[in-house]
């Protein structure tokens, strides 16, 4: 008998056998051998989750149409993905950037984003002007004024060092910007109200995506503290922004709703059209669209949906760590929303009460995208921060005060630039404190583990949630019993 609290789970599957038939044919594999062999073993997944999980969807009679569909779904997506991936392998194959410049060379680069500052000078991802398949990374000493979406003209020589699709890094002789973009002058309309201290880079960081002014030094306290996907802008950064509007604006759900996507919109406009900032939107965006009309299945199958368009668009992305660490944080996000939706309210709750269910999506958001991520950083990356969980809930509640900052600080600025620096001196303040908490975090003890070291860590934090649920429900069974009580109507 089918469970109707079931998951309607009918792009899951063919998500994943996608994001799957991408890493293979990406791989080299067989485009044919490839859709007969996955679409065998999602036959019988597919089978299986109808059997136990799976509920009718409206539009089928019955449980055999249901398989039919998702069988039919399945098949078409592989077949769109697969041969997809496989054309984006062979132009990746059939590439001429790396004969050609060897020997020195001029080209013409779009930048994905801002430069990351290092001890050599400046790190910067982009994309070939002519060919925006074609990705390379660019290195030099001065090239700290370009920023996202800036079109620029390169001379230099490329060394073939890079991971596909990275063709390798470029380094930079001379550069010379062609066109600067809309994000170029957001950029620099805020430096305008700040200095060039750590805790303006930081507010920039966290407004804009702006990492070139953040040193070397505060990089490797925040990635040590465990807080690198709170100064960029990621998936879990617009996470937190996203269940802060929630909670702090009233009104119905729909109306939430309609003002967090014009929040999202603000973001992509101010930011400029970096790819991280696009994916992290378009699954927030979808994902809170679905739960928010309180039915759960649909948070589930826009996050499917937006995933599988991405991977359509650019197969690469199922090699990308900060593409499934995205996909994560969104899928923590959905989590929180979908058990706040079944929490019950009473007659007469208290103030404490109001209080927690005002904060719980706040606090639980980046305790939830800490425990589904970590497993991915420890694998990808070789590192584990051991405060990272209790560092996530201190600055939690710093990063709207910031990053919404400097959104004022922007926006102030068209009526009163006078008002708009002062406004930067008080957001400068909430910086700063962030700075000091994430310095104070990463000094401690052993707060950044490496290789086997990491791996016991993450076994004992999996073991200890583990072991403090068990203990939340006896106590609730202990308290509560099978008593029930009234629901407000």
């Amino acid at each position: 008998m089918k469970n109707h609290r079931a998951l309607e789970l009918s792009l899951t599957i063919p998500t994943l056998s996608a994001w799957i038939a991408c890493l293979l044919a990406l791989n080299g594999t067989s485009p044919t051998y490839l859709i007969s062999t996955i679409l065998l073993l999602t036959t019988a997944l597919i089978y299986y989750t109808n059997q136990h999980y799976q509920t009718t969807p409206k539009h089928a009679k019955t449980p055999a149409e249901t398989k039919k569909l998702l069988l039919a779904t399945t098949a078409a997506i592989l077949l769109i993905t697969t041969f997809n991936a496989h054309l984006h392998h062979q132009h990746y194959q059939n590439s001429t950037l790396i004969e050609t410049c060897l020997n020195q060379c001029q080209i013409e680069i779009i930048a994905q984003r801002a430069p990351n500052k290092t001890t050599k000078g400046y790190q910067l991802p982009a994309r070939l002007n002519q060919d925006q398949k074609q990705q390379l990374t660019l290195t030099g000493k001065e090239l700290g004024k370009i920023k996202t979406n800036d079109k620029v003209l390169v001379k230099g020589q490329l060394k073939k060092d890079g991971q596909p699709p990275n063709q390798g890094t470029f380094k930079v002789k001379e550069h010379h910007i062609l066109k600067t973009s809309f994000a170029h002058q957001v950029a620099d309309h805020l430096q305008t109200h700040l200095d060039n201290t750590q805790s303006s880079a930081l507010i920039r960081a966290m407004t804009i995506g702006d990492l070139s002014g953040l040193e070397q030094t505060t990089r490797t306290q925040i990635r040590h503290a465990g807080a690198a996907h709170l100064i960029a802008i990621s998936g879990l950064h617009l996470a937190i922004l996203m269940a802060t509007t929630q909670a702090l604006i009233p009104g119905k759900p729909r109306r939430k709703t309609k003002l967090t996507l014009l929040g999202l919109a603000i973001v992509i406009i101010s930011v400029g059209w970096q790819p991280s900032v696009l994916r992290a939107t378009t699954m927030l965006g979808l994902t809170s669209l679905g739960a928010q009309l309180k039915r759960h299945t649909q948070g589930i199958n826009s996050l499917a949906i937006v995933i599988l368009i991405w991977l359509t668009y650019d197969p690469w992305l199922a090699y990308s760590t900060g593409f499934l660490l995205s996909a994560l944080a969104t899928l923590a996000v959905l989590g929180v929303t979908i058990t706040g939706q079944k929490i019950e309210h009473f007659e007469n709750e208290t103030t404490i009460r109001k209080y927690w269910l005002l904060l719980r999506p706040i606090i639980l958001v980046p305790i939830y995208a800490q425990l589904v991520t970590s497993a991915v950083t420890v694998s990808q990356m070789g590192s584990y921060a051991t405060y990272g969980i209790f560092v996530n809930i201190l600055l939690t509640p710093l990063v709207p005060l910031i990053t919404g900052g400097g959104i004022f600080i922007l926006l102030t600025s068209l009526i009163s630039p006078t008002l708009a620096t002062w406004l930067g001196q008080i957001v400068k303040v909430f910086a700063q404190l962030e700075l000091d908490l994430i310095s104070f975090t990463a000094q401690l003890p052993g707060a950044h583990l490496e290789g086997e070291s990491a791996w016991w860590a993450l076994i004992g934090q999996y073991t200890l949630v583990g072991f403090s649920l068990i203990c939340h429900r006896g106590m609730r069974s202990y308290l509560y019993g099978s008593k029930t009580q009234v629901r407000k109507k």
